[in-house]
């Protein structure tokens, strides 16, 4: 019962507002044969319906279970879903609002005249008619006794579990499908850090050779500059060895001019 109730959290009494509500929903449903998409329209209306039956039964004797109010409620509530759903609601969404909305009311009969919503909940039960869609086999289990409300509840329960099932299913392919997908974007993404340190490398090859050769073009200017200096020297050689050829015939025609004062000198 504690999952059908949303993890066995403890009922509260349904108060004036959650009846009037819940009226409006079953004349809406019952009385006009309307649909609805509201798992909470569909949920109270059968509550309420499943409440009329219960309050008219064993309960006066004192012998009504939640066990058998919740059996009511959920064949109600499957049989809404079948003829009264507009598509909007799920069939274990209707469910489990119906028997929760059906254990408040059990709540509000129990706590009497000390509840805001007893009187009006209990004119309900006794004066509202069950409409065209009045459950005549859900009333004649619940005749039966226990028993049979046992046995119908659990009917309705192995449903209730199948389609929990199959919302674990769901749940379990979506969350396959998410890792598969964090799976997909994590290699995404560790290639594309590959792609980073590979530009980073090769921007950092792509530095190396600039400065190469910005070293080898200063280098070049350091050895053109070397051969123009070691151009000028040659130059200057040639210079100096056609002035040291100069200085020698300069020489030579020195010394034969003194050779010829010397023997003219010896003449005279």
């Amino acid at each position: 019962m504690s999952s059908v109730m949303g993890g066995g959290q403890s009922q509260e009494a349904a108060g004036e507002q959650d009846i009037q509500f819940a009226a409006k929903a079953h004349d809406m449903i019952y009385g006009q044969n309307q649909k609805s998409s509201s798992s909470q329209d569909l949920g109270s209306a059968a509550a309420l319906q499943a409440f009329k039956m219960f309050a008219g039964g064993d309960s006066k004797k004192g012998g009504g279970s939640t066990e058998q109010l919740a059996g009511l409620a959920m064949s109600e509530g499957m049989k809404l879903f079948m003829n009264n759903n507009a598509g909007g609601a799920g069939q274990s969404d209707i469910l489990k609002t119906a028997v929760q909305w059906a254990l408040k009311f059990f709540m509000t009969q129990k706590m009497g005249s000390s509840s805001s919503g007893f009187s009006t909940l209990m004119n309900l039960a006794s004066n509202m008619g069950g409409g065209g869609n009045a459950p005549a086999q859900a009333a004649a289990d619940s005749s039966g006794g226990d028993g049979g409300a046992k046995g119908l509840f659990g009917k309705l329960m192995s449903v209730v579990g199948a389609n929990l099932n199959d919302e674990l299913d769901l749940e379990a392919q979506k969350q396959k499908r998410l890792d598969k997908s964090l799976k997909e974007r994590k290699e995404d993404l560790d290639r594309l850090n590959a792609q980073i340190d590979k530009a980073k490398r090769i921007r950092d090859l792509l530095e190396q050779e600039k400065k190469v050769e910005e070293e080898n073009a200063e280098l070049a200017d350091k050895v053109t500059k070397a051969q123009d200096w070691l151009e000028q020297c040659e130059e200057n050689d040639n210079k100096l060895e056609q002035l040291r050829q100069e200085l020698a015939q300069v020489t030579a025609q020195a010394e034969e001019l003194e050779r010829q004062i010397e023997e003219k000198n010896k003449r005279t």
